[in-house]
């Protein structure tokens, strides 16, 4: 590929292993930008330029779920169904969750009538990612064409008889959920009040806004209407005196002039935002028994650590800090690297990045990344505001089992639904 398309200011070209690489040893870097290069390429019709960028980001990364489903997308355009379906593949088997990777592996199976494997793509997607409506959807639409193909039955006969389908691919066993198993909870006879979540714009790299999101996939699996409103300001928002509003610690009073409110207190009240003392009116639910003496006791921990952060063989010759919500005193070794709001980029990215760290120095002891990085097999060291080094503790926040969270989300249903019934 020419390199006119990466417009990369630091880079090398290892000839040994063949492979691009950042100054500072990271694939990671480079990948990242090549995907930005190649989606603005795609979006300004450069196909060809796409194509190559994706090409080079898969041999850096053999399994690189959406640089494999955007490459596949390129080569279905050149009419090359059969050649994308090995990419689809890839795709969906990385991140089953994506609904989009499905519908383009199961549209290029179509297109090449393998009927079988279709039947077994949409049987399995909906275990996954794939919305009923769509797998329908989709069904209805192949169902049409095998009809309009049918007129022509005579002539093609032949040729069906020769035409060899497909063998289903071996499917991922489906992944557990934390979000798939709720018959814990007693299915309510009324659904109730609605759940409004009052968060920041979502940000990856924030165990907190993060929790906010999930909580609302939680309610919504338990049988609840619950919507989460972010990054708007209060008087574009309209009216919400029906609803069960939930402010997270950092949120200064009532925006969202709610009747029915709850304070999820995910941090010391009034440390990183927000006020120390709430209305007598409001619910306050503490996030762990960390902050626990600010609720009265009420606690609900939602999981904030993800399946995919695990240890594994990757070499770990890397060192990094993070300073996260509190100051940064230099006590770290010179030669780490940061880990901010813009870098790793992803989730997914973290948990990769991770796994190479021989050590983690940081700052922040309430923060999750700390028990990420021990998930990681990373040796993890904790500088307090005194500059004094030790041993990261195993944090309280994370110490909750799945099940413990289940009772505790049981219970807030069961509280915010019960005293807000009739008012």
């Amino acid at each position: 590929m020419s390199i006119d398309y990466l417009y990369i200011t630091k880079y090398t070209n290892d000839m040994n292993n063949s492979k691009i690489v950042s100054v500072d040893g990271s694939v990671d870097v480079i990948v990242d930008a090549m995907m930005r290069m190649a989606e603005l390429n795609k979006n300004n019709e450069l196909n060809l330029a796409a194509l190559h960028l994706y090409v080079e980001i898969i041999k850096l990364q053999p399994r690189h779920a959406e640089a494999n489903h955007n490459l596949g997308l390129l080569v279905i355009q050149e009419k090359k169904a059969e050649d994308a379906l090995p990419f689809f593949e890839v795709s969906i088997q990385e991140n089953p969750q994506i609904e989009k990777y499905w519908i383009s592996y199961i549209t290029a199976l179509m297109q090449i009538g393998a009927t079988e494997t279709v039947a077994s793509a949409l049987e399995w997607g909906t275990k996954f990612g794939l919305r009923a409506s769509e797998a329908e959807n989709l069904l209805s639409g192949y169902l049409k064409k095998l009809e309009d193909q049918a007129a022509l039955s005579e002539k093609l006969a032949g040729e069906a008889e020769s035409h060899r389908l497909l063998i289903p691919p071996p499917w991922p066993e489906p992944r557990l959920s934390l979000t798939a198993n709720l018959d814990y909870i007693r299915a309510p006879q009324c659904k109730g009040r609605r759940y409004v979540i009052l968060a920041p714009t979502y940000r990856h790299n924030s165990s907190g806004i993060r929790v906010l999101y999930d909580l609302q996939k939680w309610l919504v699996c338990s049988g609840y209407d619950a919507i989460v409103v972010a990054g708007l300001q209060a008087d574009s928002i309209g009216s919400f005196d029906d609803d069960i509003v939930i402010y997270p610690e950092v949120v200064t009073g009532n925006p969202l002039k709610a009747k029915r409110i709850v304070r999820y207190i995910l941090n010391s009240p009034g440390k990183i935002g927000g006020t120390k003392e709430y209305d007598e009116s409001e619910l306050l639910v503490a996030y762990s028994g960390t902050f626990a003496m600010h609720a009265k006791g009420a606690i609900m921990m939602v999981p904030p650590v993800e399946h995919y952060f695990y240890s594994d063989n990757t070499p770990k010759t890397l060192t990094a800090v993070y300073v996260g919500k509190e100051k940064d005193l230099g006590k770290h070794p010179a030669d780490s690297i940061y880990i901010t709001r813009n870098f790793p980029a992803t989730r997914h990215a973290v948990a990769q990045f991770m796994r190479s760290l021989k050590t983690l120095y940081t700052y922040d002891l309430i923060s999750a990344i700390g028990h990420e990085a021990m998930l990681c097999g990373c040796d993890v060291k904790y500088i307090d505001n005194n500059g004094i080094m030790v041993d990261f503790p195993e944090p309280l926040t994370l110490q909750s089992s799945l099940d413990e969270f289940k009772a505790e989300l049981h219970d807030f249903i069961e509280m915010t639904q019960t005293i807000w019934k009739n008012s």
